[in-house]
This record gives C-alpha cells, sequence and structure tokens, in this order.
C-alpha cells in the first residue's frame, strides 16, 4: 500500500492542485483542515478531496477545526473517512485517527485539546499507523525559538503503544522524519511557520510518502 501524508493545510487544501498531490492509494492528512474552523471551510475541503483520485482518504481534525466539535464531521466528509479517537482497519492496516494536541494557553486555537490524558488511553497497540494532529514532546517539536512544545501524553501513549508508523503535523517548522527502535514519526505539515503554502510554484513541503 502506498500511503501519502499530509497535515495542516488551514484552509488552503483546494488551491493545491490535484497532480501535485502523488498518487496513492492511502491518503491521510492529520488535522487543521481549516483556519476558522467554520463549515464553509469544512465543506470546501470536502469538495477539494472528491478531486483527488486516492482510493482511501483519512483526515482527522486540529486545533483549528473548531467546527468538528460538534459531531458533525461525518456528515460533512463525504468523500473521506473522518475518524475521532477510533480505529479502522483497511487491507489489513490499522489505523488509529485522534485530533489530540498540545496547545499553549496564549494561542487561540484550542479545539480537541482537552482531556488528552482520557485521548491517548484510548490509543490502542498494535498499530501500523497512529494519525494525531499533535506530536510527541522531543520529537519534530520544535518551534522557532528551540523550545519543544509537543505533548508529553502522546509521548507516553507512543512509547507504550509501539505504532509502527506515527503521523501528526502542528508544528509548522517542524517538518520532518525520525526513527527510533519501534516507530517512524513523521510531522507532514504543509504549511510552513508563516504559512505559506508554495514557494516559485512548487509546494514547500511536498505530501510525504511511504509504502506499507
Amino acid at each position: 500500500m502506498r500511503v501519502i501524508a499530509m497535515a495542516d493545510l488551514q484552509g488552503q487544501g483546494p488551491k493545491i492542485k490535484p497532480e501535485f498531490i502523488p498518487k496513492g492509494d492511502l491518503l491521510l492528512i492529520a488535522g487543521d483542515l481549516t483556519t476558522w474552523g467554520s463549515t464553509k471551510e469544512l465543506t470546501a475541503c470536502n469538495k477539494w478531496l472528491g478531486l483527488l483520485p486516492h482510493i482511501y482518504k483519512i483526515v482527522i481534525g486540529g486545533n483549528h477545526d473548531s467546527g468538528l466539535l460538534n459531531g458533525i464531521g461525518k456528515q460533512i466528509f463525504t468523500n473521506a473517512i473522518y475518524l475521532e479517537n477510533e480505529l479502522i482497519e483497511i487491507e489489513g492496516v490499522k489505523i488509529w485517527g485522534s485530533p489530540v494536541n498540545e496547545m499553549n494557553n496564549f494561542y487561540w486555537f484550542r479545539a480537541f485539546s482537552n482531556n488528552q490524558q482520557e485521548l491517548c488511553k484510548m490509543i490502542p497497540e498494535g498499530l501500523d499507523i497512529l494519525l494525531t494532529h499533535g506530536g510527541p514532546y522531543g520529537v519534530l517539536d520544535k518551534i522557532v525559538t528551540g523550545e519543544h512544545v509537543g505533548s508529553r501524553l502522546i509521548l507516553e501513549a507512543v512509547k507504550r503503544t509501539k505504532p509502527k508508523y506515527h503521523i501528526f503535523g502542528h508544528i509548522h517548522e517542524s517538518y520532518g522524519r525520525y526513527i527510533d527502535k519501534y516507530t517512524t514519526y513523521l510531522n507532514v505539515a504543509t504549511l510552513d511557520e508563516r504559512n505559506n503554502l508554495y514557494r516559485n510554484g512548487e509546494l514547500l513541503h511536498e505530501p510525504v510518502v511511504f509504502n506499507l
């Protein structure tokens, strides 16, 4: 299975031409689909997803996606599978999707940043892919000041469950890959730290591709 992973579109998904997204079997988008969390933005994102050719598409919410707090995700996303703290198995690949994330008090956008302990305890073992919006503390979580701002609770959950892949976004400036003994960590934030999408007509952060 060829997997394509992205995150942090923040309302700019419809600006990405389908040809800029690598073809594959499974497209994963790890939250922050919108900037303001509006139903209009969520609907536009769903329409854009309908243009993409991937066989399976999975999305989760993020701290900007307040419109999903009212439980309408599965109604809006008719062109993708919306997961909110739940498991799905696709062609034998086990995926857990959760919008859980760590937010500091000075941020305005705090959707799904509460109840971290409870949500992290729900994450099961035996996963091929753990898909969360926030990432673990100390792993691809540095902001421009050099400070680590990831979640210690998510880190504990990953160490406990040992997924093959942990895919997340949230901290745009830490886009990249890290591998330890058990898990490949992928920060797949699409925008940069200033919420720029393109440079010279190319995506600043290309979707991440891997095979399972």
